[in-house]
């Protein structure tokens, strides 16, 4: 928080280009540092078998802050949108505070919670690596191709980006609420391998479902979703919607790794996914390629995806007697 008050200014000239908004973009982002104690406390109602209360504090964040995100925006105000959308994590946090109270859950004595930070401490670590490396990656990334192609081309490229962050967040929500607590469990191979492969039969099938809804008539929910002025950013959408099909499959590599312990390899595989992406979008970009950024996104989530694919096949148990 410290870092973003004080280079408010940079920040937001790297995101927007421009540092005349940088108050919003502060607001923004102390409001996405609700995300961490709101993911805490869902994450508990799950654990603890409550996944509705988890899931109703999870949809209430996402509904009222779209809602008002879309309310700003038919009221012409896209600075306020964006801190409504923003809104989403604190909401949740709020919402899942409430939920929990009604439930008493057990207070663990200091010697537990002493005897367990380690393993906390791993976690943490590892997912605050792949944070941060993300975020320093894109970072740059975005500002290299706004210096490159201009500030119309990036909003092109993120208004796809957006799209599939939205929609990729439900499939590692139900990753991470749904597969990772069973596979924990389970202590047969097969089983889990069936588990496995029934997840990302399900993922696929969410993530090639919108595509093949938005290619019938991309203009018309192009301009429902966003306006007729990001019509030239249709191609960029269905490469970005394709690499999210991809990615399906590394995002169950990742979260399979997670539930066996492994939070490095969980971060590794993200991490590596998003250098492979930055290697050729740079490659692409060095050769005026304006779809770059669309164009590496789906050769990297494909490429992750083949690798994990046939690491599953070739892991395969032997057969029974």
């Amino acid at each position: 928080a410290v870092v973003l008050i004080a280079f408010r200014g940079p920040i937001s000239v790297v995101l927007i280009g421009t540092a005349e908004i940088a108050p919003y973009v502060v607001i923004v982002g102390l409001a996405t540092f609700a995300g961490g104690p709101g993911q805490i406390l869902t994450a508990l109602l799950t654990g603890r078998g409550f996944l509705g209360r988890s899931l109703s504090a999870q949809a209430f964040g996402l509904v009222v802050g779209t809602a008002l995100a879309l309310y700003f925006l038919a009221r012409g105000d896209p600075h306020l949108s964006a801190v409504a959308f923003a809104l989403q994590a604190p909401l949740t946090m709020i919402a899942a505070f409430v939920l929990a109270q009604a439930k008493r859950f057990p207070r663990p004595s200091f010697d537990r919670l002493k005897a367990t930070l380690r393993e906390i401490l791993r976690y943490s670590s590892a997912t605050l690596t792949l944070a941060a490396g993300t975020m320093l990656v894109l970072f740059g990334l975005r500002f290299g191709y706004q210096e490159t192609f201009g500030l119309t081309l990036l909003g092109f490229w993120l208004a796809a980006n957006r799209i599939s962050d939205t929609s990729t967040q439900f499939v590692g929500l139900g990753y991470l609420q749904l597969l990772v607590p069973r596979l924990t469990k389970v202590e047969d191979r097969r089983e889990a391998r069936r588990l496995i492969g029934a997840s990302w039969l399900l993922a696929t099938a969410t993530m090639a479902a919108p595509l093949a809804v938005f290619v019938l008539a991309p203009s018309f929910f192009v301009g429902l979703i966003l306006s007729d002025a990001y019509l030239p950013a249709i191609a960029g959408i269905i490469l970005y919607m394709m690499g999210d099909i991809a990615r399906a499959t590394g995002s169950l590599g990742m979260h399979v790794q997670l539930a066996r312990g492994r939070p490095w390899r969980f971060a590794a595989i993200d991490l590596g996914t998003i250098a492979l992406m930055a290697i050729i979008m740079l490659a692409l970009m060095a050769n005026g390629q304006t779809l770059a950024p669309q164009i590496a996104y789906l050769a990297a989530q494909g490429a992750v995806a083949l690798a994990i694919i046939a690491l599953f096949v070739m892991d395969r148990p032997p057969r029974r007697a």
